[in-house]
């Protein structure tokens, strides 16, 4: 038997150094006795935080509510207190989504409605892309409700360099403000407009399946990125490899295709977000594709998910981060020195997720450029919580905000009102270095390739450690120590994949083994 392609030293959290971890400087909840959660934080000019979710409620901390559920957004303090909040829409569900801060100091806040009173005039039918414009104090504007007699939502926003803005959504209707739609299913949907809401152009982007837009990103060509997933296969899809694909778009500035990439594998797999980097683009979303098509591995059910693309869209390379449960990726930023933080939520705790609170917590990220995870953190407490955006603050730190069903954990102090409250989480970055370290306590794998047996050796540093292979089914295969500088042997081993983990007292390391 010939071991080959053995891919140990994938993912080793002693084969870098860890450095400290994010902590926590504050946390505050708000919400009702029914449910709340933050879709979107935006730093503001003052150094402030705007949170924009949406409320079930008409207690507790919401007040003015219109009906269902309502756009409910909060402007905090640099404290996380409360300085106003108010609540939009009208008698149906209004659901926000994005938000972006414009120059005159205002905010632009865009999602769905499905009301046709309150708030959201000139409703289409359906549901509508609901775009309003508020003032420094949360007064609105302007508000615009697109779409046509079907289904359709805005999902994102950017400003755009000639002083206006883009949004990216989802469509199916093909009569209204919607032209264009592909194949009676829905669609991307970008529409491009001036600073004072008039659409200056819109397009529809897909095939005659599925297809939903949910990130856009001004680029530095005053063109834009969308990304968000592709079931069809036809139209503007090419080579979709299965199910949901995370698809991507370059527009110029005009929305016309530049060029766009379907990535996945067979099964379920999302974009979430794209950035513009040096030297082409870094993207996020999680896979729920198991070593198929661009896939090259991954642990479990879903996975959080880095793709690098070239300057033309090309794929350079993909990395997976998880456990052997969902993880599933939602919001990311980037840094100076072109790596990311990523968050969303995590029900896993093994591999690449260190700890776990309970049930699901937000799990956080920070990757290098060549795609090494340099630190990670779970926050949470005993029940449910997800991050589905976070943004870098002028500290030097970081803000994230989602849900939180839990009182206990990092969310301890806190009053959960109902069925989850809004969760604004500020953390401190300052001592954690975001340099990776040579590595030197890597585990050593020989011979390779291999007759019969490998031999695992671990270095004197890393003090005890215990060694598990694992099949994919999750069963061990292989236990055993080894204590300061040992080796472990395993033989006889049938063909397919294998996890080798390692874990010690504050260490943890692992990889992928192909056995042929």
């Amino acid at each position: 038997m010939i071991l080959n392609h053995t891919f140990i030293i994938l993912w080793l959290a002693f084969g870098y150094v860890l450095h400290a971890q994010p902590t926590v400087q504050w946390q505050k909840t708000f919400g009702g006795t029914k449910q709340e959660y933050a879709r979107d934080v935006i730093v503001t000019q003052d150094g402030g935080y705007l949170v924009i979710g949406w409320t079930f409620s008409n207690d507790g901390d919401v007040t003015g509510f219109k009906g269902v559920a309502d756009y409910w957004v909060l402007r905090l303090n640099t404290s996380g207190e409360i300085i106003w909040k108010k609540t939009y829409g009208g008698s149906h569900f209004d659901w926000p989504y994005d938000a972006i801060q414009t120059p005159d100091g205002g905010f632009i806040i865009v999602g769905y409605s499905r009301s046709d009173d309150g708030d959201v005039l000139g409703q289409h039918g359906d549901k509508d892309a609901w775009i309003i414009k508020i003032n420094a104090s949360g007064e609105i504007l302007w508000q615009r409700a697109l779409g046509g007699s079907g289904w359709d939502e805005a999902w994102s926003i950017t400003l755009t360099s000639d002083g206006g803005f883009a949004v990216a959504g989802i469509s199916d209707s093909t009569d209204g403000d919607c032209l264009g739609n592909q194949g009676l299913a829905q669609d991307y949907w970008v529409v491009k407009m001036n600073q004072d809401g008039v659409v200056e152009w819109q397009k529809s982007f897909g095939g005659s399946n599925f297809d939903r837009g949910i990130f856009i990103t001004s680029t530095t060509d005053a063109g834009f990125l969308i990304t968000g997933e592709a079931g069809s296969a036809d139209g503007d899809v090419i080579d979709n490899n299965g199910d949901q694909d995370f698809w991507v778009l370059k527009l110029d500035s005009e929305g016309n295709i530049e060029w766009q990439n379907a990535l996945g594998g067979e099964g379920l797999d999302v974009g979430s977000g794209m950035y513009e980097v040096n030297d082409g683009y870094l993207g996020f979303g999680y896979v729920g594709s198991l070593n198929t098509g661009d896939v090259s591995f991954s642990y479990g059910s879903f996975d959080y998910w880095i793709v690098k693309l070239d300057m033309n869209g090309q794929l350079v390379w993909e990395k997976s981060y998880g456990g052997s449960d969902a993880d599933w990726l939602f919001t990311g930023t980037i840094f100076e020195d072109g790596g990311l933080i990523v968050s969303g939520t995590s029900l896993s705790n093994d591999a690449d997720v260190s700890f776990s609170h309970g049930y699901d917590d937000i799990w956080l990220v920070k990757i290098n450029n060549s795609g090494d995870v340099e630190w990670e953190k779970s926050i949470g407490g005993s029940s449910s919580e997800a991050c589905f955006q976070l943004q870098k603050t002028p500290d030097n730190g970081l803000v994230l905000v989602g849900f939180t069903f839990s009182t206990d954990g990092d969310a301890t102090g806190t009053q959960n009102w109902g069925y989850g409250d809004l969760w604004i989480v500020k953390l401190s970055l300052d001592s954690v270095s975001t340099t990776a370290q040579p590595n030197t306590n890597a585990l050593k794998l020989f011979p390779n390739p291999a007759q019969d047996a490998v031999t695992i050796s671990i270095p004197g540093e890393l003090g005890e450690l215990q060694i598990t292979l694992t099949n994919t089914l999750g069963v061990p295969v292989a236990e055993g120590q080894v204590i300061n500088g040992g080796n472990f042997q395993i033989g006889a081993l049938p063909s397919g994949i294998y996890w080798l983990s390692a874990t010690g007292e504050s260490k943890r390391g692992g990889g992928l083994l192909e056995v042929k």
